[in-house]
């Protein structure tokens, strides 16, 4: 009998678990025992034993599901989430849309005047494009950012055309990937911002190469001797640019920004087309 009663409350609590009403059959188990006389004090304590391990878990899950919403309130509110229409589990989930989130959190606490460009598709030759992750317009000047929300053994230096990513797997076991060297690729990105933006050559533009990579990335032999070449963990972005921030030449007024802001934003709303023809122009390269 009690095996059977088990099974029954099994898929009662399945079914009311996908019908988003498992409260409702937690109260009418929890009633029985005192509308029913005849119900055996086998079943009361089986109740009981229930409760006591279903009781702690809904209270994580309330308040796991209260901190995915104070999260998922305050993401719609950023100007990330505005611009590029991404919704909140794309960020949860996409390890690339992640990091170029966990950037934009660490530049929006900067209290200047700033615009932020996301995922700008600059044209180049032969009708190409050249994607950058994100690009802030401050009155310091234009700071380009590539993400590289990577962990593991990070190697490379400024000059060599491949970097590598090493990840243990198991015991003994090490996967090892190689990438374009993300240095080189950001300099390009920045080489066709200066030929997109030449209509504006009355102005004084400065740039800045960032590479931001994860949290949990190790750099090892990273060999950098050009400063201007800056590689970082995502949490030093805030101090890193405020640093340059602070020691650089005011350049831009608020029209300035706000004049080649709408200039990037026409490449930065880029059609799934679009998106699609650049990705196969970096395969074919490979």
């Amino acid at each position: 009998m009690t095996i059977f009663i088990s099974l029954v409350i099994i898929v009662l609590l399945i079914y009311m678990c996908i019908k988003k009403k498992r409260f409702i059959i937690y109260g009418i188990l929890m009633l029985i025992p005192f509308l029913v006389k005849d119900v055996s004090a086998i079943y009361k304590d089986y109740i009981c034993g229930l409760m006591v391990y279903i009781i702690p878990i809904e209270i994580c899950i309330f308040v796991k599901r209260k901190k995915y919403k104070n999260r998922l309130n305050k993401y719609k509110e950023t100007e990330y989430a505005k611009e590029t229409n991404y919704n909140f589990d794309e960020i949860e989930n996409d390890l690339g849309k992640s990091g170029e989130f966990k950037i934009y959190e660490q530049l929006e606490k900067i209290g200047d005047y700033k615009k932020f460009i996301f995922n700008a598709y600059i044209p180049k030759e032969h009708n190409e494009t050249s994607e950058v992750d994100l690009i802030m317009i401050h009155e310091t000047g234009i700071y380009v950012f590539e993400s590289k929300n990577f962990k593991g053994y990070i190697y490379g230096s400024e000059n060599q055309k491949q970097w590598y990513q090493t990840l243990a797997r198991g015991r003994d076991g090490i996967e090892k990937n190689s990438f374009y060297n993300p240095i080189k690729q950001n300099l390009g990105h920045i080489h066709h911002l200066k030929k997109y933006l030449s209509d504006y050559s009355g102005l004084e533009l400065r740039f800045f190469s960032i590479i931001v990579f994860s949290n949990y990335a190790d750099f090892i032999n990273i060999d950098i001797k050009d400063k201007r070449n800056i590689v970082i963990h995502v949490g030093e972005t805030f101090n890193t640019i405020n640093g340059l921030i602070s020691k650089g030449k005011r350049c831009l007024n608020k029209s300035q920004i706000d004049l080649l802001y709408y200039r990037l934003l026409s490449v930065s709303k880029a059609s799934e087309y679009l998106k699609e023809k650049h990705i196969d122009e970096i395969k074919n390269k490979q």
